[in-house]
């Protein structure tokens, strides 16, 4: 009885202590795979998740370029920076436009471009996703097939604008008076043609549905 009492005296002691009952609670909540440690568990801000966001939709626009580069003017990084910014709203879409051109264009496997292309680039798909990013009530609220017009019409504007600058900014880089640029943008215009059908199929086809499909899983705007 001696020894039992004494033990038990030892263990209220103990737990008495400073520090010691919350040294064993720690001990048992790492045991517990269910208990997380006190903070895990607070949710995301509003900046980590926009920040979070903006780098999977740059990370997924930059692979897709990397996805289609055998594909002469075929692409689907318009439709994922126009994409986020409907999803993520305009100025989300204008950073993953400004990064995913930056990036893919640093790393492009037929080079770096001229530095007056590159960065037409990058602020022609800045407009891409800003111009979503504005659009997205009106896509919400339209009806599936109106939707669908809608994102055809939006995908071909955005790509004529991007081929146009871009044609422009070539013979920029390389100091061609400005009377001879008529050649370069009539030389362009079978590949802007391509790209323009391409992107009007892509977006008609795929927008709405990758939206639809996307949407859910995210949880609110920040």
């Amino acid at each position: 009885m001696y020894a039992g009492a004494s033990c038990t005296t030892c263990a209220t002691a103990w737990g008495r202590l400073p520090g010691f009952g919350r040294r064993q609670r720690l001990r048992r909540d790492r045991s517990d795979p269910l208990v997380r440690p006190r903070g895990m568990n607070r949710p995301q801000s509003k900046a980590a998740r926009r920040a979070a966001r903006t780098a999977l939709f740059t990370a997924a626009a930059v692979a897709g370029g990397y996805l289609l580069t055998a594909v002469p003017n075929v692409e689907i990084v318009s439709l994922t920076v126009a994409l986020a910014g409907w999803l993520l709203g305009p100025w989300s879409g204008v950073l993953v436009g400004v990064f995913s051109e930056a990036i893919y264009g640093a790393l492009n496997v037929w080079g770096l471009p001229f530095p007056p292309v590159w960065i037409t680039q990058m602020g022609s798909m800045a407009f891409t996703g800003f111009v979503f990013g504005h659009l997205a009530p009106l896509l919400d609220s339209a009806p599936p097939k109106r939707r669908v017009t809608l994102a055809l019409a939006g995908g071909v504007g955005v790509t004529v604008v991007f081929d146009l600058l871009t044609n422009l900014a070539f013979p920029l880089s390389t100091a061609v008076p400005l009377r001879a640029w008529w050649p370069y943008l009539i030389a362009g215009i079978p590949f802007a043609v391509v790209h323009i059908t391409s992107n009007a199929a892509i977006f008609a086809l795929i927008l709405p549905v990758a939206h639809d499909r996307l949407k859910p899983r995210l949880s609110p705007n920040p």
